[in-house]
């Protein structure tokens, strides 16, 4: 299967589609630090496991953090499945955090085009509720929310020594439980990767957040700063 192409097509569509998106908008600045924890319990199977932090306002304000935890299946040389829970208190309009309860489904492809090159895709389909595990426990005294996500993230990795790689990813955020369905969020993202060892890997990027049909409010340009840390424990030695 071969793809780079498409994925070539889809992702500078999508760049230039953000560069023309209106004069009209606002801008802030933010932070993202994701710390993570994996064990490789055979050659198939995985536990995911991380906590992920996130700042904006000009880096003013803590809005959010994440604990999430997850269950990963190999089924293919190129192809991964998992399902995820993330437990996710956010800061409202109102300046209180709420807690919400975050699920999802996760889809990955990845293949190696050449020595240097590699093209890669992860879909999620995500339901976030105020509610534990659906119809369960209400956070009592919280208002309902309830929404349910699409994803779609192609990207592209340039190897450029044995152990750091280049990359860049475009990712379309879709509201789909609302009626027509809606374009909220597009993240195109930039950075390096390194592995210094085996078992440990770090990376830093730069996001372009895009959220769109803000209501009564023109979209907004997030400009994001991040660095994720991953630590593997892998019990097949």
């Amino acid at each position: 299967m071969y793809f780079p192409s498409l994925f070539k097509i889809i992702l500078w569509c999508n760049i230039l589609f953000i560069a023309l998106k209106g004069q009209f908008v606002e801008h802030d600045f933010g932070m993202w630090l994701s710390l993570g924890c994996n064990v490789r319990l055979s050659d198939k199977h995985q536990i995911n496991s991380m906590f992920r932090f996130r700042q904006y306002d000009n880096f003013s304000e803590f809005n959010s953090w994440y604990y999430d935890i997850g269950y990963q299946y190999k089924f293919h040389d190129k192809w991964r499945a998992a399902i995820h829970y993330a437990f996710n208190p956010s800061l409202t309009n109102e300046n209180y955090f709420r807690n919400l309860h975050q699920y999802y489904v996760r889809i990955n492809y990845e293949e190696q085009i050449n020595k240097y090159l590699s093209v890669n895709c992860r879909i999620i389909l995500q339901h976030t509720s105020h509610l534990f595990i659906l119809n369960g426990f209400s956070d009592n005294g919280y208002r309902p929310f309830s929404r349910t996500d699409f994803r779609f993230r192609p990207g592209l990795s340039f190897r450029v020594s044995s152990r750091a790689e280049l990359f860049l990813r475009n990712e379309l955020m879709y509201l789909i439980n609302t009626t027509p369905t809606v374009w909220r969020r597009n993240r195109l993202q930039f950075g390096v990767e390194k592995k210094w060892k085996k078992e440990f890997r770090t990376s830093v990027f730069f996001t372009l957040q895009s959220i769109f049909n803000r209501r009564n409010s023109y979209p907004l340009h997030q400009y994001i700063f991040g660095f994720d840390a991953v630590y593997l424990f892998d019990l097949r030695k």
